[in-house]
């Protein structure tokens, strides 16, 4: 067995292991949710916050699961695209949502502009999705007070996510050693295995520090939408 192939293996065999348990884990909490509900009389509400931060808790370990299997999938150095006339925005909006959602930073102002018009394009949606999922990951990791996500209609269409954290030319350094360097590199491919480009840029949102914050912007040919 080649190490690529030894890899590939290691990460699909704990994708497993993971999700065997949280999916036990998470049907569980659903029911108890269910029944804790229908008993409003007991003054419950507490204990459904509590279950409500076991869920998230649960849904990250979902979610590493899912970032095992795509890089067991990345680790074969090729990307099988699955490809559809798709508006990105629904790509973006879905990625976005679950970003936040596995944040769980309620006091971080997160806000989209992607026009009122269809930004067609042609893309594998689950694998430009996971892509977007890791960027917004990370700026929702990184970000003091807010990030912004923005929809550029043109050709190359142009998605842009940037925040208010520590910017590249700060510490770019610690900023992989945190986790960034694995998404961005996956990002990247997946990226490029469009036909699109990434770049890493200076955030420009209000700078709340001595420098500016980070941004990546993802390029796509545009699709003729008639």
């Amino acid at each position: 067995m080649s190490h690529s192939s030894s890899s590939k293996a290691r990460f699909e065999a704990i994708a497993r292991e993971l999700r065997t348990p949280a999916g036990v884990t998470w049907s569980a909490l659903d029911e108890l949710a269910v029944e804790l509900a229908s008993k409003p009389e007991c003054g419950n509400e507490k204990m459904l916050e509590v279950i409500e931060m076991a869920r998230l808790g649960v849904k990250r370990l979902l979610r590493l699961a899912d970032r095992l299997d795509l890089i067991a999938e990345f680790e074969d150095g090729a990307l099988e695209l699955q490809r559809y006339h798709v508006d990105l925005r629904d790509v973006i909006g879905e990625a976005a949502d679950q970003a936040t959602y596995l944040a769980g930073r309620k006091a971080i102002i997160s806000s989209r502009n992607m026009g009122n018009k269809a930004a067609i394009a042609h893309v594998d949606t689950r694998w430009l999705g996971a892509a977007i999922l890791e960027v917004c990951g990370n700026a929702f990791r990184f970000a003091r007070s807010e990030i912004r996500i923005v929809l550029t209609h043109a050709d190359p269409v142009v998605i842009l996510i940037e925040d208010d954290g520590p910017g590249f030319a700060l510490d770019d350094g610690d900023r992989r050693r945190s986790g960034l360097g694995v998404s961005l590199s996956m990002a990247r491919h997946v990226i490029e295995a469009h036909g699109g480009k990434l770049h890493r840029r200076e955030s420009t949102l209000p700078v709340r520090h001595d420098r500016p914050g980070a941004a990546i912007a993802m390029e796509f040919p545009a699709t003729d939408a008639s």
